[in-house]
């Protein structure tokens, strides 16, 4: 058997009992309300997001009712989240997305913080922040964003360099080569214009 202690004393319970416990939420998304968009904060930030679309015909019609009203009213469904069965309840929010060529229509799931992951010391940081005393770091990142902005890029275009460097070494092999191909890592920056744009900013 399992037990706990409460107060000093143990709690027993079964095998069965324990798994009740454990999995007291099921599986999937449990709307909790609705909350002002403004809200959600940029750094209320508790894990890896994701896209959320209904995969089912029927789900379409309420999603779309929930998207467009959620929408005009500027709010977002605050939500309990289990991805598998057995698992911890996450805390939520949906984000309505309207399609702009890049998503199509659907929610951005959002995992917020529980009351005790939410640092103090960060909330007053965010709070005292002094535009002025970061006026000239600013515009050297603003320099550094436009250097390396390219808005032709497109998703898979870029290689990648561990995969290339194996195959390079299986190739070397085969061939009985003592050295092996240079492969170009373009995940790299280019550090000669880093270096450019930091040393403008000094002088």
């Amino acid at each position: 058997s399992y037990y706990t202690k409460v107060q000093g004393e143990q709690i027993h319970f079964s095998k069965e009992e324990r798994s009740l416990i454990e999995g007291f939420q099921k599986q999937g998304i449990q709307t909790l309300g609705f909350i002002p968009a403004s809200l959600i904060k940029p750094h209320y930030q508790a894990g890896h997001s994701a896209f959320l679309v209904p995969n089912e015909e029927s789900g379409f019609k309420l999603a779309g009712l929930l998207l467009k009203t959620c929408s005009e009213m500027n709010r977002v469904m605050l939500c309990s989240v289990v991805w598998r069965k057995m698992g911890k309840p996450r805390l939520s929010a949906l984000i309505p997305h309207l399609e702009d060529g890049t998503y199509p229509n659907g929610f951005f799931l959002k995992p917020l913080p529980y009351s005790e992951e939410i640092r103090s010391e960060v909330q007053n940081n965010l709070k005292s922040f002094d535009n002025s005393e970061t006026e000239g770091k600013a515009r050297t990142a603003m320099s550094l964003i436009k250097s390396f902005t390219n808005p032709d890029f497109v998703v898979g275009s870029i290689r990648n360099p561990k995969l290339d460097t194996e195959w390079a070494a299986v190739e070397a092999l085969a061939l009985q080569r003592t050295d092996m191909e240079k492969i170009k890592d373009e995940t790299m920056p280019p550090s000669h214009g880093v270096k450019r744009i930091l040393d403008m900013d000094d002088d």
